[in-house]
């Protein structure tokens, strides 16, 4: 094995550049976390408007420094703690909330004044009034997905919310662009006749929701296997041996990782008390070798969904290790 020399100084520079860019990290890290709980707290509008939502995201990207698409999962990640927390009231309160979207007033503006998205209040009030011989349970994910076709006619309508059909409002306002499907990328063709004001409404809290929807759901699964990709590649290139989830599909193996490298591979990282410095933003005098330790990783499943949270994930595992000295342990511990 050919061995290389790196000089003491050259290494103390090359991480101490990395601890001090993973302390920047840290600190925009804390100022998006900050953010998001303040515009989830306030039930902020652009939680309910899709201009709203990218034009206030792009002035909190710029703030915090962190890349537009990062903020946005990371939004939703914390968001999305915030809805479970609030899905229980919601639903122990149902009557309550029926009886207000009977008596006219809108899915998205009940949204509003519930602090809840406005695409799950409105699968939430389909569940409950339509009509269980029209539409079954396990359907309504394709009703939510094609509202025009599939609560479009009112005898979907269970009859003890038929009065809720009374206050129905103008469509057109919703086709005055062509509606995409998100799935299947073809257009929808705006109805021919006039369709329920659930339809409508439906339609409006789906087009209102910047964090939840059939779009959403698709834009998700694109991501999750482009960095699925792209962490293939990067194992690729940095000569570390592997094998894919197909791979082990083939193989007939019991458990199926994205990632299951085909020997250990060694990772240095700050011992847990330096990493609670790093992150608190706390000079740590202890930099010598004692500060850090191995970890052994035997394989990887997947769940960064954005650029921000790849980058998280290798400052916390990575950013102390070179690749150079990673496809060295490599070779080490190949036979």
């Amino acid at each position: 094995m050919t061995t290389v020399n790196i000089s003491s100084t050259t290494t103390t520079t090359i991480q101490e550049d990395k601890i001090q860019e993973n302390e920047e990290e840290c600190q925009n890290y804390k100022n998006a976390e900050v953010w998001c709980h303040r515009m989830i707290y306030i039930g902020h509008d652009l939680f309910f408007n899709l201009e709203t939502f990218h034009a206030e995201l792009e002035k909190a990207a710029w703030n915090t420094g962190l890349p537009y698409e990062s903020l946005h999962s990371f939004l939703r990640n914390i968001h999305l703690t915030h809805v479970k927390k609030t899905t229980h009231y919601i639903r122990s309160t149902i009557k309550e909330h029926l009886q207000t979207y009977t008596s006219g007033t809108s899915i998205l503006t009940m949204a509003k004044s519930l602090n809840y998205p406005p695409y799950m209040l409105a699968r939430l009030i389909v569940e409950n009034i339509v009509a269980s011989d029209s539409i079954s349970r396990k359907e309504i994910t394709g009703a939510m997905r094609d509202p025009v076709r599939k609560l479009g006619d009112a005898n979907v309508i269970s009859s003890r919310f038929k009065d809720s059909e009374l206050h129905r409002g103008s469509i057109q306002r919703l086709f005055h662009s062509p509606r995409i499907d998100p799935f299947s990328n073809q257009p929808i063709p705006p109805p021919s006749g006039p369709i329920t004001r659930l339809a409508v409404e439906v339609m409006e809290a789906i087009d209102s929701d910047p964090l939840y929807g059939p779009r959403q759901d698709r834009e998700r699964h694109s991501v999750g296997i482009e960095y699925e990709i792209i962490l293939e590649q990067t194992l690729s290139s940095m000569g570390i041996p592997f094998e894919t989830e197909a791979q082990l599909r083939i193989r007939g193996t019991a458990r199926t990782p994205d990632i299951l490298f085909s020997c250990p591979v060694g990772i240095k990282v700050p011992k847990r008390r330096r990493r609670k410095k790093i992150h608190n933003n706390r000079q740590d005098d202890d930099d010598g070798e004692d500060a850090f330790e191995w970890k052994v990783v035997c394989w990887i499943d997947s769940k960064v969904s954005n650029r921000f949270l790849w980058n998280i994930v290798r400052a916390e595992v990575f950013f102390q290790m070179s690749e150079f000295e990673i496809q060295s342990f490599v070779c080490l511990v190949l036979p």
